[in-house]
């Protein structure tokens, strides 16, 4: 039995879920009354007419604002994520923040795209076909742990502190 390109792929099923269980907020997000939280699927070509890797089900856009503060960290922290980790996640090219990281030329590097814009309200991920086929334990993982850092950075911050000291066990995140 073949894929079925025109559905979200494995591999966006399982980032959602990381995604979201991690970060509650990306379920209330919203720029607009279609874009909002995680899309995935969307059926369009590319500019040569082939399919896109929206239309393919292996991209995956994940909408945060660059201009908030808590938001930039969080995009910029995904960048790094999948950036780091291509070839264990078959991840094809991120963009987020006029920055791209691919697997054909690695990055981060500068992205300038006047047509598809500067990425500032999404972080864009797409996946190889065999990347996205699969659920690898390790995005859950990647995710948890960026969850981890992101608290600790913010609660370091808001403490004034420079070295590490644990904060009260009430300590409520940003990102919920």
């Amino acid at each position: 039995m073949g894929v079925h390109w025109k559905q979200d792929q494995p591999i966006l099923l399982l980032l959602r879920v990381a995604l979201v269980e991690q970060f509650p907020f990306l379920t209330r997000l919203g720029y607009s009354p279609h874009w909002s939280g995680i899309g995935g699927f969307v059926d369009r070509k590319t500019k040569s007419g082939g399919p896109s890797a929206h239309a393919e089900g292996r991209a995956a856009d994940i909408y945060l604002s660059a201009f908030d503060p808590y938001e930039k960290m969080l995009g910029d922290g995904l960048l790094r994520l999948f950036g780091s980790n291509l070839t264990a996640l078959g991840v094809d090219h991120v963009i987020w923040n006029r920055q791209i990281w691919s697997a054909e030329k690695g990055g981060p590097r500068r992205y300038e795209n006047k047509k598809n814009g500067p990425h500032t309200d999404h972080v864009h991920v797409a996946f190889t076909r065999a990347g996205s086929q699969k659920q690898p334990p390790l995005l859950s993982k990647l995710v948890r742990d960026l969850r981890w850092r992101l608290d600790f950075t913010l609660r370091t911050r808001l403490s004034g502190l420079e070295t590490v000291r644990y904060g009260p066990a009430d300590w409520k995140s940003p990102f919920d």
